[in-house]
């Protein structure tokens, strides 16, 4: 990028975020609607939201081949959390203050439930289409070995397909979840400065404010 940044008050660096080079992969983001949820939500509430994520400077999908860009501002000195490691009490204490001011702020909103983007996951795919996927998707897993170290999961995927034979109704009471609340999404604060923000906002609308929570809880923390 060429451009005088003094002049322009423009950033040293951004961060560019592309779809997937997979085509399979794309698609299943277009049935789900994934790249199109974040991009709606940048264009319409990411910039009041309620907490702190990564400004947007631009963006554009081409939704014959479903890919898209995302120029985003560059949260460094900030780093993120480590999956594996888990993140910390403060910072998980942050995580989940700031969350729960967002469910606050958008809990029944009617300006949410107007958005075609926020729409809820669970009602974006009919169920049989979601059987079928993971019905296939077990069979896959027990004749390749995938969780032959895990036996829990092994039992407990099991009793998934259950679930897919309902016709759930949509989220009531609802509100703005994220979607994806761990810590890969969760920016924190390094010893060269930087802010809390939560970022990849792919999976976000309308849902159920524990379904943030519970996801933070098992993924995140010890």
């Amino acid at each position: 990028l060429n451009y005088d940044v003094q002049a322009d008050n423009a950033p040293e660096t951004i961060i560019a975020k592309f779809a997937s080079e997979s085509k399979k992969t794309r698609e299943m983001a277009r049935e789900q609607g994934y790249y199109q949820r974040e991009l709606g939500f940048y264009a319409d509430i990411g910039d009041r939201v309620g907490v702190r994520t990564a400004k947007c400077y631009y963006s554009a999908q081409q939704p014959e081949s479903n890919h898209f860009v995302i120029l985003m501002e560059d949260l460094s000195p900030a780093i993120t959390s480590d999956q594996v490691l888990g993140t910390g009490i403060d910072d998980g204490e942050w995580v989940v203050e700031s969350i729960a001011k967002v469910h606050a702020k958008w809990w029944n909103s009617d300006e949410l439930a107007a958005l075609p983007w926020a729409q809820p996951l669970i009602n974006a795919m009919p169920m049989e289409q979601g059987l079928k996927m993971i019905e296939d998707s077990i069979e896959k897993a027990e004749r390749e070995g995938t969780f032959s170290a895990y036996p829990e999961i092994e039992r407990l995927m099991k009793l998934l397909p259950p679930l897919f034979r309902m016709d759930p109704p949509a989220p009531f009471p609802f509100t703005l979840c994220h979607g994806d609340l761990r810590s890969d999404n969760i920016f924190c604060p390094s010893e060269k400065g930087g802010e809390h923000a939560i970022v990849d906002w792919q999976l976000t609308g309308i849902a159920q404010p524990a379904s943030d929570l519970a996801r933070w809880f098992s993924q995140s923390i010890t």
